[in-house]
């Protein structure tokens, strides 16, 4: 299948909104599919013996039609619908209300099935992530997020924008913003340094999602360069505490990968050792043995320490 991009300026042309799409006309009912998708301009998409037409309406003149005809079409083939993120973009852009909240869904059910068909888009993707209406700010940040736990470095390119949301205070957006601050962090550290005190605050914030996603962040961020986060370093203990399972649980596995790759560096290290201790494997979700592993690594730096 050639890929097409529907909201620039290949394969069908743009209105003059910027959408490409055909609008259908001259549609003849009892036509050959193919044929149909053919003098229509739109593509006819087999997809395991089935045939999936493309959508078949301008999205301009019929925004809502054409946004659950893209998402039925991800069911099938996200492949197909990852050509259509532009104008999902430019549908949740120009519209409000029900109409972006199904752009917004099915951009969510693309990056959900395959996060990476929104690295074609991913200039798109950021200029929606920088928009002042925090509605469409939303739509790009959680699109990046889910490419970034795909294509770190490719969802870097809205790395500024995620770091300008940090202490956002819708806990969505600030979520979002922790994600993507985690999986660039994970393979580029030296690229979110800045972020280390927006992380501590993370982990205090009143919202148990924001605490959790400032949880995951610290787990990844610390097992890549926790010189570099050294409040995040000490803040992680008290999450060990916190009144949210889910946070604890995260709280512990970062503990756990933080002493597993750079156990010189973990502070407090006889408390850590007594945290380790009392948990097993399967209490936070690891493989068996790296509780124990990471156990071992303190207590070998503190041979006089008595369990």
């Amino acid at each position: 299948m050639v890929r097409q991009n529907t909201s620039g300026d290949e394969a069908a042309a743009p209105t003059d909104d910027g959408v490409g799409a055909s609008s259908g006309s001259g549609r003849v009912a009892d036509a050959d599919p193919e044929d149909r998708a053919e003098d229509e301009g739109r593509p006819s998409i087999e997809v395991d013996g089935i045939d999936v037409e493309g959508p078949s309406v301008d999205p301009r003149e019929a925004p809502m039609e054409y946004v659950e005809s893209v998402t039925e079409l991800a069911v099938v083939d996200v492949v197909a619908a990852g050509d259509r993120v532009g104008d999902l973009l430019t549908v949740a852009r120009e519209f409000d209300d029900d109409v972006r909240t199904a752009a917004g869904e099915a951009l969510n059910l693309v990056g959900l099935l395959r996060p990476v068909e929104f690295d074609v888009w991913v200039e798109d993707v950021r200029a929606a992530a920088e928009a002042d209406d925090e509605e469409l700010s939303f739509l790009g940040l959680r699109a990046l997020a889910q490419l970034a736990g795909e294509r770190p470095q490719a969802a870097a390119a809205g790395l500024d924008v995620a770091l300008g949301n940090l202490s956002a205070p819708r806990p969505d957006l600030r979520k979002a913003a922790l994600s993507i601050v985690a999986e660039v962090g994970a393979v580029a550290p030296e690229r979110v340094r800045r972020a280390d005190r927006d992380v501590v605050e993370a982990l205090g914030a009143p919202a148990a999602e924001v605490r959790l996603a400032g949880a995951i962040a610290a787990a990844k961020l610390l097992g890549a360069d926790p010189a570099a986060f050294p409040r995040t370093a000490s803040a992680l203990f008290d999450a060990l505490d916190d009144d949210d399972p889910g946070v604890r649980e995260y709280a512990h596995t970062g503990l756990v990968h933080f002493a597993l790759e750079h156990p010189e560096q973990v502070p407090e290290k006889r408390r850590a050792i007594s945290v380790l201790a009392d948990v097993t494997d399967a209490d936070v979700g690891l493989r068996e043995g790296a509780t124990k592993e990471a156990l071992t690594s303190l207590l070998a730096l503190d041979p006089e320490y008595d369990l």
